[in-house]
């Protein structure tokens, strides 16, 4: 009651934004549209994502040690700069030796 005297707060008045919206099909028809051809120009097939795909099977600990800001050449810079674990700093300079060193 307080805050009804002092703030103007009222719950009582929010009673249409409480429940379900009705959405015209048509509007939701065309959000869905804008969503799968949103879906379709950020996640491009291109060989690129194949051979990303096959270096995350051969490297998996350095992929599962890329923070999200990383690419995996930073990541693989940043494993062998600190050397906290063996099998992942052999694994990083693995990948920068076989996949890096050859583009």
């Amino acid at each position: 009651i307080h805050d009804v005297m002092e703030h103007g707060y009222n719950d009582d008045d929010d009673d249409e934004e409480d429940g379900p919206v009705i959405v015209p099909y048509d509007e939701f028809e065309s959000s869905l549209s804008r969503s799968a051809a949103l879906l379709n120009t950020t996640t491009p097939k291109e060989v690129g994502d194949i051979e990303e795909a096959k270096y995350r099977i051969d490297y998996p600990l350095l992929f599962a040690a890329m923070s999200p800001q990383e690419d995996v050449v930073m990541c693989a810079a940043r494993v062998l700069d600190e050397q906290r674990d063996v099998s992942l700093v052999r694994e990083a300079a693995a990948y920068l030796e076989e996949v890096e060193a050859h583009r």
